[in-house]
């Protein structure tokens, strides 16, 4: 069963979290971390009163955007303690109620993966995508999704062809490869041609000469590889 969560939902989607932490953190009266006066974020439990209301309330609360910045705000002060709303609402309801509330789309819609140029950010967020992905399977297999198909519904395959390619020239080349192989393999299985890949993929001409060009330039050759090492 799956619902429509608004997008304001994304708070939920911090990563990198401590589960003893998000514990301490919701079920504080008064976090002492959340307020202490070097590290800490007056205020806290006023705005995230919402969190106590029930699952529904929570995910559509007007607070949600300030929780947000709060949570920023904390993660920013003690790198070495991270925490996450997603984290908080799990404990608190548990995974078979947030994998119910939230599909493995809506998921990707709230991270804006695309969006975020840090490498650092950008493999937060996917782990965190891989770890929804895999509660939302376990609670409901017989709707199984698999990581490249979600990414492939969310950017579609134009956009996702591009994010490879500039992940592919960053720190992160070797788990961008995997990306682009599964991608190629994908391609091949749908019998898509090497030479159509500027007017099928990329809906520009093959004379296309925009700033762009150059990423799919790079795709296109390497796809091109791709099926000469397979064929």
């Amino acid at each position: 069963m799956s619902h429509y969560i608004s997008p304001i939902a994304i708070i939920f989607l911090l990563v990198c979290v401590s589960v003893s932490d998000s514990k301490r953190l919701f079920g504080a009266q008064t976090p002492p971390t959340m307020v202490n006066e070097d590290r800490g974020i007056p205020g806290w439990n006023k705005i995230a009163s919402p969190l106590n209301q029930g699952l529904s309330k929570a995910l559509g609360s007007p607070n949600l955007p300030l929780m947000r910045r709060y949570v920023d705000m904390f993660n920013k002060k003690n790198p070495d303690r991270q925490v996450s709303l997603v984290n908080m609402l799990s404990t608190r309801y548990g995974e078979k109620a947030l994998a119910e509330a939230l599909s493995a789309d809506d998921i990707f819609a709230m991270l804006k993966i695309s969006h975020d140029p840090t490498p650092a950010m950008i493999d937060s967020k996917l782990e965190a995508l891989r770890g929804y992905i895999f509660v939302f399977n376990r609670k409901n297999p017989l709707h199984v999704k698999d990581e490249l198909t979600v990414l492939r519904d969310g950017f579609g395959d134009s956009k996702l062809a591009m994010w490879i390619a500039k992940l592919m020239h960053g720190p992160d080349s070797d788990k961008a490869t995997l990306y682009k192989d599964w991608l190629f393999a994908r391609w091949y299985e749908e019998k898509a041609a090497p030479a159509g890949i500027f007017t099928h993929v990329f809906k520009v001409s093959d004379d296309y000469r925009g700033a762009d060009v150059i990423w799919m330039r790079w795709i296109a050759k390497n796809y091109n590889f791709y099926m000469d090492k397979i064929t």
